[in-house]
């Protein structure tokens, strides 16, 4: 046993488990066998994942009892021994009750305690020699790296927390049962989040049952915490505690060694800010940024604990790298600075991480990706946010059309540059609402000169009430079935673009009234499909677009109903 700081305590490195009760007791030749297990057993349940410590009572001559214990027989054992004799004397008496069990060979014997705490005494004549009591035998890991039953070298457990949560022991994935409780679920990830440190009972219970009214939360948590090592085990982790508590914290152990990706993000950008070389800090902070894949648990927003580390780690995240961007242009290293902004800005849309995005594209001169990344973050920003793009992100536009612009080009550059992709070409044409109101001005002008008389439609999504719907889950799911059924339900001349969270814009080359209240019939029909009820929830106005100049401004207005 080793103690620490003069106290009579355990080192924290050592795991015992103590001899807590003589179980079952079997009569062998020369002496008696102890099957003593490491808590009380009341019932047949309290059985189950529990350490067992074998003692073995064996005389070898008149007058002389060995004693021998271990845990697991199997390993290699190479701790101090001695040689013993191998001889059994058999003319023993060995008597087993349920009080005691009781080995005699001449004047000597040995007596096991049965009720009660595991127990023993040698006496000799009556008198008592010597004996063990309470915790006085033991099984007991060191360090908890390594279990001695298990394999000197086990497969690398890595740990997935960015993004999807997974686990991949020796490159194959781990697969729970579905039946896996969620709360279970929750403790394996808080465990090895803190694997390095523990965590405090109060702040476990907490993070995992947060404000639940529980009548019991503690025996919640402990059956969860024996119902999670079982799952470790059946989902083809090797046999073993993994969770253990001392002093109120619990702990993550096990034999083989665990990475996890977000702590590795941590670590790696922590200690590049210990660098010196600049060079060499940056190498570090890039190895961090690429961990970076997702954000913290995106599966498991709504726990409290989950939302704080996830602000934690993108602020983290998002100074590492600014810092490397900066690094990195600077450098004029684009196609590594294009591989991680490209990232941030998926993951962060609206962090402006296009801006700089941007400026990686142009300096590879990949024109067309900047130009194509301008127009959709544009788009973005307005449909989900109502608003134009930062001045950051048109300073980058500006630079990019003089770039662009520098290059001498060809007709069929020119035209090859305009045209749509196959994919774009299919359904009526959706544009930005600038896009649509330039060719709204162009076929405006054209109208005058053709006779044609193109008609202006506008969709609206209603509150069922005839107000416009407020923004929320329910209103996007309405928005982006009604984009995906105008698509198909416009002509291939036609064109639209939403106007507002709650609006579409569509001008009908060709038509009347009559091909309005069609149109908008066959658009009603095909929005409903899913839902029925969602037909009393839009509503159209049209008016042809040769008129007054009235629906420049309407089109122009912050107010359309």
């Amino acid at each position: 046993m080793k103690f620490t700081e003069g106290y009579w305590l355990p080192s924290e490195k050592a795991n015992a488990s103590h001899a807590m009760q003589a179980y079952e007791v079997e009569q062998i030749p020369g002496g008696m066998r102890i099957l003593a297990t490491t808590r009380p057993i009341e019932h047949r349940g309290m059985t189950l994942n529990l350490p067992t410590i074998t003692v073995e009572f064996v005389a070898h001559t008149p007058d002389t009892i060995s004693m021998e214990a271990w845990h697991y027989e199997a390993y290699d054992n190479k701790v101090p021994s001695f040689d013993k004799t191998e001889s059994v004397y058999e003319d023993v008496t060995v008597t087993i009750n349920e009080d005691e069990a009781v080995l005699d060979t001449g004047s000597v014997q040995v007596r096991v305690q049965r009720k009660g705490v595991f127990a023993y005494t040698f006496e000799a004549d009556g008198k008592v020699l010597t004996g063990s009591g309470f915790r006085n035998l033991s099984y007991i890991r060191w360090d908890r790296q390594q279990s001695t039953m298990l394999p000197a070298q086990l497969p690398l457990l890595k740990v997935h927390m960015m993004g999807s949560f997974f686990l991949e022991y020796g490159d194959q994935p781990i697969s729970f049962r579905k039946t896996m409780a969620t709360k279970s679920m929750r403790l394996l990830q808080i465990f090895l989040y803190n694997k390095d440190n523990g965590i405090s009972r109060g702040r476990l219970l907490e993070s995992t049952y947060g404000r639940e009214d529980v009548a019991d939360a503690a025996n919640s948590l402990r059956v969860g915490v024996h119902r999670l090592k079982r799952s470790l085990v059946e989902a083809g982790l090797p046999q073993f505690e993994y969770i253990y508590t001392q002093k109120g914290v619990y702990h993550w152990t096990s034999p083989m060694p665990v990475e996890v990706d977000a702590i590795d993000i941590k670590n790696k950008i922590l200690e590049a800010g210990k660098e010196t070389d600049e060079k060499a800090r940056m190498d570090q902070m890039i190895e961090a940024l690429e961990l970076y894949t997702g954000e913290f648990l995106a599966d498991f927003g709504e726990e409290e604990w989950v939302q704080a580390e996830r602000a934690q780690l993108k602020k983290v995240y998002s100074d590492a790298l600014k810092e490397v961007s900066e690094y990195l242009l600077k450098n004029e290293e684009f196609d590594e600075l294009q591989k991680l902004t490209s990232v941030a800005s998926e993951l962060y849309p609206f962090d402006e991480w296009q801006a700089v995005q941007m400026q990686a594209l142009i300096g590879l001169e990949r024109y067309k990706e900047a130009m194509k990344l301008y127009e959709q973050t544009s788009k973005h920003y307005f449909e989900e946010l109502g608003v134009t793009p930062s001045e950051k992100l048109v300073e980058q536009y500006r630079y990019l059309g003089s770039r662009m612009g520098s290059r001498h080009r060809v007709i069929e550059e020119v035209q090859a540059d305009l045209q749509e992709s196959p994919g774009e070409k299919n359904g009526a044409f959706f544009c930005s609402l600038a896009g649509f109101r330039d060719c709204y001005r162009l076929v405006y002008r054209m109208s005058e000169l053709n006779g044609q008389m193109p008609w202006l439609m506008l969709c609206t999504i209603t509150d069922g009430k005839g107000y416009p719907a407020k923004g929320g889950p329910r209103l996007d799911r309405m928005s982006e079935k009604l984009l995906e059924v105008m698509k198909r339900s416009l002509r291939h001349s036609d064109f639209f673009a939403k106007y507002s969270p709650s609006q579409y814009v569509i001008l009908l080359q060709g038509g009347n009234q009559r091909g309005c209240e069609l149109v908008y019939k066959r658009i009603s029909e095909r929005f409903s499909e899913e839902k029925k009820g969602w037909a009393k929830n839009l509503k159209y106005s049209a008016l042809p677009a040769i008129q007054t100049e009235k629906e420049l401004e309407f089109l122009e207005g912050d107010d359309v109903l």
